[in-house]
């Protein structure tokens, strides 16, 4: 008699789908936490500007770079990273990211100078630029599309919030008590525990087209043009559209980036795919995301301006004042996710960019002897609960239907336009409110009122951006009649563009 044999392999399938389901929820929370370490770096190190000037003897204008090293190097090679990670995998990436980011904070709090400062805070964007679109691309990774990954998508984006909201205490404790070297090491033990946790619980994926595909033209005209790009707006927001010094890095940012799109219409393997912005979803999120991040990420600016400049607040007192704003973004992301299940993507974004047109106003109604609770809390509620379901609807539309070889592309590519569209806000918002007040400040009766009406006239202009992304959502979402998971299953590869 003819003994069945077993099928080979099905119950250790069984077995590893049931481990991997197991493992999804540890997962998410190794992800939370480098979410949390990329916001609280933002938070922490804006919070304790003045203590790290004066501790290290940053000029006036040289303690700018602190933050703006950061950032070039962040927005600079954020959509490289994402396409590296989708050819040398997800978790290598994210890993090599988190070991940078740890040494280079060890850096930071050791430095003795401005310049070792400077290297070592590019070297930190650096390193939070590969781990930013490899955990967002890990995240989609784990989660398939639908009402379970819209959760997650819920958490992950409180998570950063949570950093911000760290970032107020561990200022007023660390700092104040050990000194601000201490705000660097303070992620560090996170970075090196998310580190060696990362083989155990997230799944590696990455192009089968090997690592020797990378397109090394476009990626050095790329990241040179996107760099540029955002330096000269960042030595805009200084110099009011004027200066020869801003005009120049802006014009061969454009000549470069010109450049790369002849690159990577021709490149047998671009790092960006012309055929990926056929994708009606993923090209529709990223320009609400550049409106999303100019609207939502550059108001703290003015309000931290006004805090210290006008209401005379410590940097720990203007943090605490800004808390509800954080605890807003993190109940925002919760019902985010339950908007996008039962709305969809295109409807999310539209609403919550409705909002935050609609809190500016109210943040708008500031003035030199204003209360906190009457004129400040209800406007940093609106904008906090805003910009946490907003970050939802962009997160789930950029990468819906998108494979697992271009995950982290599709990560770097809204990660890169939150980061422009943070500095041609800043860059614009900033010249509204200096041409305002330069206008009132020709009478010298008006004084410090010039000043707060200045903001205000920001916060009308950054109001008309988050309009202006209302109508982008809606226009691009309404003419796309068919849903977001009949676009995922009839949107396929092709052939011809195995990355799109």
């Amino acid at each position: 008699m003819r003994v069945r044999q077993p099928v080979a392999g099905a119950s250790d399938r069984g077995r590893a789908g049931e481990s991997q389901a197991g493992r999804r929820w540890p997962a998410l929370a190794l992800l939370c936490a480098a979410q949390f370490v990329g916001v609280m770096n933002f938070q922490i190190v804006a919070i304790a500007l003045p203590m790290i000037g004066q501790g290290l003897g940053f000029s006036s204008t040289g303690l700018q770079w602190v933050i703006s090293a950061n950032a070039l190097a962040y927005g600079g090679f954020v959509l490289l990273s994402g396409r590296a990670a989708d050819l040398f995998g997800h978790r290598r990436l994210f890993r090599v990211g988190l070991a940078l980011y740890a040494v280079a904070s060890l850096a930071c709090g050791l430095a003795l100078s401005p310049p070792l400062m400077i290297a070592a805070r590019t070297a930190q964007g650096l390193g939070t630029a590969l781990f930013t679109p490899a955990a967002l691309a890990l995240l989609t990774d784990t989660f398939p599309d639908g009402p379970e990954r819209n959760r997650t998508l819920g958490i992950w984006g409180g998570a950063g919030p949570l950093g911000g909201i760290v970032s107020v205490l561990a200022v007023g404790v660390l700092a104040t008590h050990l000194g601000w070297p201490w705000v660097f090491f303070l992620s560090i033990p996170i970075a090196v525990v998310a580190f060696g946790l990362a083989p155990a619980l997230l799944p590696e994926h990455r192009s089968r087209q090997g690592p020797g595909s990378l397109d090394l033209a476009g990626a050095i005209t790329g990241t040179a043009g996107i760099g540029l790009f955002v330096y000269g707006l960042t030595r805009v927001t200084g110099d009011r559209f004027s200066s020869f010094v801003s005009a120049v890095p802006i014009a061969l940012a454009l000549g470069l980036l010109a450049t790369f799109v002849l690159i990577e219409a021709r490149s047998a393997d671009p790092i960006l795919p012309p055929r990926i912005f056929r994708r009606r979803l993923l090209t529709g999120a990223n320009i609400v995301a550049v409106l999303h991040g100019a609207a939502t990420n550059t108001p703290i600016f003015f309000f931290a301006l006004y805090m210290q400049q006008v209401r005379d607040a410590s940097p720990l007192i203007t943090g605490l004042a800004f808390l509800p704003c954080n605890l807003a973004v993190v109940a925002g992301a919760a019902l985010g996710a339950r908007l996008a299940s039962r709305a969809g993507y295109w409807w999310t974004m539209a609403a919550v960019m409705g909002i935050v047109a609609v809190a500016l106003p109210v943040l708008a109604r500031m003035s030199i002897d204003g209360g906190y609770a009457g004129t400040l809390l209800p406007g940093l509620i609106l904008w906090g609960s805003g910009l946490g379901v907003a970050q939802i609807g962009i997160i789930g539309a950029a990468t819906t239907g998108v494979e697992a070889t271009a995950r982290g592309l599709a990560a770097g590519l809204l990660n890169t336009s939150a980061q422009i569209g943070t500095a041609l806000g800043l860059a614009c918002l900033v010249a509204v409110a200096t041409a305002r007040t330069e206008f009132l400040s020709e009478d010298a009766a008006i004084g410090t009122a010039a000043l707060v009406d200045g903001y205000r006239w920001a916060f009308y202009a950054g109001a008309s951006l988050a309009t202006l992304g209302v109508i982008v959502a809606f226009g691009i979402g309404r003419g796309d009649l068919r849903s977001e998971a009949d676009f995922s299953r009839n949107d396929r590869r092709s052939p011809a563009c195995p990355s799109c």
